[in-house]
């Protein structure tokens, strides 16, 4: 724990930290956003099952040569490429949005893209802390940086659904339709189990 804390007290893993605290909330926008945009155009859970797949499998693929990459090159100036490549898949996006009615097409290349560079992002994001820290706090400062990952998760997700459902309120509705019936599947679940136990015992 005191060795967490001396490593949150250099500045420059502390703005590291902290950097892949808010890059992480984008990313959860992100994820919300494109969930949101197909449940609302496609009413589809398979449409949006597509779309994941799509934006997992070019990481898989990425993977097998990510640790080749990681370090041939750079790893600092490999972080803030990727994050800019991001960025710039975004607001490319969003201006053809402006320009087009939306198709769900459109989402196959900026998921695929994205992929990729969120896949070689976090390896490179780990290597990259052994020039930040000394061998022996390599340890500490992994775990800073999980811990970093599972805020930004949280936050990203937790604030990108809130503003998600204030603006779609249709989607809002039928994401709480599908957990109240989550919700009963489970109750009727626990009912059978506990009918189930006294005749066992019997």
């Amino acid at each position: 724990m005191k060795s967490m804390y001396q490593l949150l007290k250099n500045p420059t893993f502390l703005l590291f930290f902290f950097g892949n605290i808010i890059s992480l909330v984008g990313f959860g926008f992100n994820l919300i956003a494109i969930s949101w945009i197909v449940l609302e155009k496609t009413n589809s859970e398979f449409a949006l099952g597509k779309i994941m797949a799509t934006a997992t499998a070019p990481g898989l693929f990425l993977a097998i040569f990510a640790g080749i990459i990681i370090d041939k090159v750079n790893r600092k100036w490999l972080l803030v490429i990727l994050d800019i490549c991001r960025m710039l898949v975004i607001i490319i996006f969003l201006l053809v949005l402006n320009y087009h009615e939306f198709e769900l097409w459109m989402l196959y290349p900026v998921v695929i893209l994205m992929g990729l560079c969120n896949s070689l992002f976090w390896p490179t994001a780990h290597a990259f802390v052994q020039e930040l820290v000394e061998q022996k706090d390599y340890f500490s400062a992994n775990a800073l940086l999980s811990a970093s990952y599972q805020v930004g998760s949280i936050l990203g997700a937790g604030v990108g659904g809130f503003i998600a459902g204030r603006a779609y309120p249709a989607v809002r509705k039928k994401a709480e339709k599908g957990l109240r019936d989550l919700q009963q599947k489970w109750e009727k679940e626990d009912a059978q189990t506990e009918q189930s136990e006294p005749s066992s015992e019997g």
